[in-house]
């Protein structure tokens, strides 16, 4: 009796027909892979690094993409590409859909504010160019996350901005900080959950006789379990009790295709600009995910002008400014 050696077992499996064969069906596995985690992204509650899959979905379906063109050409494989490639066209059709966007006021705003809102990163080592940036800015109300590396420069910063809230005090952990050229009303300081102290500040502007509503905060990041749904769910309730016009501004942690997210926009008729800009990683520009995000109430007032910057200031987020439009009631 012959028996076959391993390398005549393996000389059939290398014939190109077999080689097509198998990196289609691994191809397909991949695509089936690409789709069943997508699915599973717009399931309301995940947790672990699970909550990272709604904010990424758009990676996930810009991923199936070139699966479906390699089962298209060159491997012919007609059914199975076309249908991951129609399912990547419908997941970044509804996910780049401008469905948050506000439709226009046709008026003309009774005023108009800048707004800057930048997570500078804790362990940033270049707070003398962060502090100078925000002061060249000149904004009406900066928002800053994880604020502790400003501390040291937080005279510079009150010379351009008088009025501020939050790192007033040795002992605060100093995360959140909301710095402002116009005196901040009644600033309340809140806790969105027990996992995250002093996360959210609430104070109110007064600047041409209209007093607008200004809510700063710092979410969890999604893969601490439910928190992150938590705090979206607490800062709902907050926001909606604020009067209007508002303005919403912060790291959010999550994009805003994300269920969480998503459900706050709904539920506080908030609305960000569109498109909204990629603050997250830096380096990957505007194929980034945007997950810091500046939104404001739908009936009377609008933002416009949204830019990211700040990529060479240290931090792992982008800074993002806006003008946010005021309209008359």
């Amino acid at each position: 009796m012959k028996i076959a050696s391993p390398l005549n077992r393996l000389l059939p499996l290398l014939e190109p027909g077999t080689l097509r064969a198998e990196f289609a069906g691994g191809l397909s596995v991949l695509g089936i892979a690409l789709i069943g985690t997508i699915a599973v992204g717009y399931v309301q509650h995940l947790s672990g690094l699970g909550g990272y899959i709604p904010s990424v979905r758009l990676w996930l379906a810009e991923g199936l993409v070139p699966v479906g063109l390699l089962l298209l050409w060159p491997l012919r494989r007609w059914l199975r590409g076309g249908l991951f490639v129609l399912a990547a066209a419908a997941v970044l059709g509804v996910t780049l859909s401008p469905r948050h966007a506000p439709p226009p006021i046709q008026a003309d705003p009774a005023l108009s504010l800048k707004i800057v809102s930048f997570n500078v990163f804790e362990e940033n080592s270049r707070g003398d160019a962060l502090a100078k940036a925000l002061v060249d800015a000149q904004a009406d109300v900066v928002i800053i996350a994880e604020a502790a590396p400003l501390r040291p420069h937080l005279g510079e910063l009150r010379a351009q901005y008088p009025y501020s809230t939050g790192c007033s005090r040795p002992e605060d952990a100093c995360d959140l900080m909301v710095l402002s050229a116009h005196p901040l009303i009644a600033p309340e300081v809140h806790s969105l959950s027990q996992m995250s102290h002093n996360r959210m500040i609430i104070a109110r502007i007064k600047l041409g006789g209209q007093s607008i509503a200004l809510a700063a905060v710092h979410v969890i990041k999604p893969y601490f379990d439910s928190f992150g749904n938590v705090e979206l769910a607490r800062l709902t309730k907050l926001v909606r009790d604020m009067p209007t016009p508002r303005i919403v501004a912060g790291d959010f942690n999550a994009a805003t295709w994300s269920p969480p997210v998503s459900a706050f926009v709904g539920r506080t008729q908030m609305r960000p600009a569109w498109p909204e800009a990629a603050t997250w990683p830096v380096d990957f520009g505007i194929f980034g995910i945007p997950i810091d995000h500046i939104f404001a109430s739908t009936d009377n007032a609008r933002v416009r002008d949204l830019k990211s910057f700040g990529k060479e200031l240290g931090s792992n987020h982008l800074g993002l400014s806006a003008t946010v439009d005021i309209f008359a009631p």
